[in-house]
């Protein structure tokens, strides 16, 4: 059969799914074309289209001249699919086929209809008195209006879905730029390049807005619209893995440096799949095997990554020392590792909801519910994006590479509490509990920790009102006269400390992890914004005083 298409519009959602992959007749809706076809076949479909109190004109002019009777047939969807598997409809009566079967005068055949509801398959039969096989040549000119507009009924809600998705996808930019903006004083590089993958989004779904808009407005397409469309679905698709690709990889997460090969892999994995996807939606599914072929080949190489930096992590953690170990380097370790194995399941996650999507969508959905798929799966997107923001965010303290280059290293930065004069603890003995943060990159994001301290202590807020120190009396000779005994009158403090996670909720509400570590101080305090801490000592009695931080 050889036909000619000349069309104004011709969108079709099956052409997405799973039925090219079937190889299932996909019949597309229309709402105003032309049509030529020459064909040798004796029953052809031509389109379908859902009416919701709509109208119909079709307008056909066949050549056939071995042709007996040429008819122009319009079937609901059960009267298509049970004529579509019979062997010889030529033997019944044309007008027992379908609702209607209009036959040709003189080569002519011209159907109009008014509050046309349901949806509706349009056909031509070609029947022959001969046995041989005939060939025919049909010129069709169709247009269909619903009341809603010149869009097929479900495809009605799509203007206002997509509309819905460009502000959730513009709050969703907004709302992750503001994250990074309010910790723009630590390092937020890795936050601020994954920023492209919500605006990208946002953009995308303002032009398919666009696009619903204008076909359900006019029933035409503009070509360049149709073509800008693809281009920024396939930009944003590339994007997205190419994103997951490079988290995966663990670039600003565990390492800073790569080499040529990966910057070649990252680079050639965000243009073919771009180009993939342009194709596959461009050609209506043509290029589905080699789209199918090029994501997994991206999908391999990312899982492969996740799975070697989860490993490598674990072998660091099972080499530490378990006496000699620093609490800080262990947490790292363990949160990175939670961070791996999380990421790795929301992207198996979202992997099998997309699949399911298409199911579902191919052969669950009834015709006016099609507009459920694009929005579940612009669901699926968003909290794929969101659970990968959560996982990736910045963190009060670092939690984040110990391999970056010597010069990129920033100094520790302390975070004091001291503890004011108490009738146990004299001020000759004050103690200061420094809260030692990890080292950051290129901006230390200890100084953001220090500074959610200060707030915590001018906003006159603790953990539960009070700070608990844990203390234990240190080994005989490092300068203390009483290693049974509890802080007492006079006596030196320096020995009692122990290095301890401790954990403090600060004013902003932010949780921060950190080292105590008992010094006496070298300098006067400056006794402003104090607040009730608590002293345990090891022998189980507490002893409560008054602190500050600084």
């Amino acid at each position: 059969m050889d036909r000619m298409i000349e069309k104004r519009y011709r969108p079709c959602l099956l052409r997405h799914g799973l039925i090219p992959l079937l190889f299932i007749l996909q019949v597309c809706d229309a709402m105003k074309g032309q049509l030529s076809v020459t064909t040798n076949q004796q029953f052809l479909s031509f389109d379908q289209f859902c009416f919701e109190d709509g109208s119909l004109q079709i307008d056909v002019q066949a050549r056939c001249e071995t042709c007996s009777s040429v008819n122009l047939l319009i079937c609901s969807e059960s009267q298509y699919y049970s004529i579509y598997t019979a062997s010889d409809l030529c033997s019944l009566p044309a007008s027992s086929l379908c609702e209607r079967a209009i036959p040709s005068v003189d080569g002519q055949i011209t159907a109009r209809a008014k509050h046309v509801n349901g949806k509706k398959v349009f056909a031509m039969l070609m029947c022959s008195n001969t046995n041989k096989q005939t060939t025919a040549g049909v010129l069709i000119q169709y247009e269909y209006l619903n009341s809603f507009g010149q869009l097929s009924c479900e495809y009605r809600n799509y203007s206002q879905v997509y509309l819905f998705l460009t502000g959730v996808w513009v709050f969703t930019s907004a709302l992750w730029v503001l994250t990074w903006v309010v910790r723009r004083d630590i390092n937020v590089m890795l936050q601020k390049m994954l920023t492209c993958v919500p605006m990208v989004q946002a953009v995308n779904m303002a032009i398919t807005h666009k696009f619903w808009e204008d076909v359900r407005v006019t029933g035409q397409v503009i070509p360049w619209l149709n073509v800008i469309r693809y281009i920024s679905s396939s930009i944003y698709r590339g994007v997205l893995f190419t994103a997951l690709l490079v988290l995966a990889k663990g670039l600003m997460v565990v390492r800073w440096e790569t080499n040529i090969t990966e910057l070649r892999t990252i680079l050639f994995s965000l243009c073919w799949l771009a180009i993939a996807t342009f194709t596959y939606d461009l050609f209506q599914g043509l290029f589905l095997f080699m789209w199918v072929f090029i994501f997994i080949i991206v999908l391999r190489i990312i899982f492969a990554s996740i799975a070697l930096n989860y490993q490598a992590l674990i072998g660091r953690l099972m080499h530490l020392d378990s006496e000699n170990r620093r609490d800080t380097e262990y947490n790292i370790l363990k949160e990175l590792v939670r961070v791996y194995a999380f990421f790795r399941t929301s992207i198996v996650t979202y992997l099998f909801v997309q699949v399911l999507l298409q199911i579902i969508q191919t052969f669950m959905l009834s015709y006016d519910m099609q507009f459920v798929y694009p929005a579940s799966a612009e669901a699926a997107d968003w909290v794929l994006i969101f659970a990968v923001g959560w996982i990736f965010r910045s963190r009060t303290v670092s939690v984040v590479n110990h391999d970056q280059p010597e010069e990129d290293q920033q100094p520790e930065k302390k975070v004091a509490l001291v503890v004011l004069p108490h009738e146990n603890v004299t001020k000759d003995d004050m103690l200061e509990c420094i809260a030692i943060a990890v080292p950051a990159r290129r901006v230390s994001r200890n100084r953001r920790s220090s500074d959610h301290v200060q707030e915590g202590a001018e906003g006159g807020q603790q953990e539960e009102h009070s700070q608990v120190l844990e203390f234990h009396p240190a080994e005989a000779g490092e300068g203390t006269e009483d290693p049974q005994g509890g802080v007492g009158e006079g006596q030196e403090v320096r020995g009692y400390g122990t290095n301890r996670i401790r954990r403090l909720s600060t004013a902003v509400g932010v949780q921060l992890d950190y080292i105590v570590q008992p010094v006496v101080p070298d300098r006067e305090p400056d006794q402003t914004a104090t607040h009730e801490i608590t002293l345990r000592i090891d022998d189980g009695s507490e002893v409560e005083v008054q602190g500050y931080y600084y």
